[in-house]
């Protein structure tokens, strides 16, 4: 699909670079590594396997979970964003061999965690 005309952009550094526009309605729109994504299995139609077996959005794709984020903050290794009401997930790609005779290894992502805080985050 055609990016909407986007307000923001979030874009990670590192390892695996992914990146993400937030419409004028707050609904994100990202493409890149969807090891650093939230629920990736949600556009697992759309991925495309790299040499390394990490899995691609070519081309932008909705990404609910991230919709009205105020903030994301990306991490070789993590990601986690800031919601409208100043409440932070995060979450993590993990690594997974694969039995032997299989393509060879798998990254995949796990799913969000809410790291509790006693006042709301600011972003």
């Amino acid at each position: 699909p055609k990016l909407p005309a986007a307000r923001r952009l979030s874009v990670s550094r590192g390892l695996w670079t992914t990146a993400c526009a937030f419409d004028q309605g707050g609904e994100a729109w990202c493409w890149g590594s969807s090891l650093l994504l939230p629920h990736p299995e949600a556009f697992a139609s759309d991925l495309v396997s790299t040499d390394t077996n990490v899995r691609m959005l070519t081309s932008p794709r909705r990404v609910a979970a991230l919709d009205k984020s105020k903030a994301l903050a990306w991490g070789d290794t993590w990601s986690c964003r800031v919601d409208v009401h100043g409440q932070v997930e995060c979450w993590r790609p993990s690594f997974r061999s694969d039995p032997p005779g299989s393509s060879g290894p798998n990254w995949t992502a796990n799913p969000p965690i809410a790291i509790p805080l006693e006042t709301p985050a600011r972003a």
